[in-house]
């Protein structure tokens, strides 16, 4: 995950990482956790704008549209 937040200052489009937040959140179902829970567990490492999208999308919404 710390590897998706740093991507997430060098993408041009937010939605280019939710294929990915995707596989780490069923992960994190499968392995009887949530992906809330594991945003919260890094959110002192990664940029504000790398937590606002995982959050969002742990959230079941999805980050604004416009950067």
């Amino acid at each position: 995950m710390i590897a998706m937040a740093m991507a997430e200052g060098g993408l041009e489009d937010y939605r280019d990482n939710l294929i990915v937040l995707s596989t780490v959140n069923h992960s994190a179902e499968l392995l009887g956790t949530r992906l809330d829970l594991l945003v919260d567990d890094i959110a002192h490492l990664i940029s504000p704008r790398a937590l606002q999208t995982f959050t969002a999308f742990a959230q079941g919404g999805l980050p604004r549209t416009g950067r």
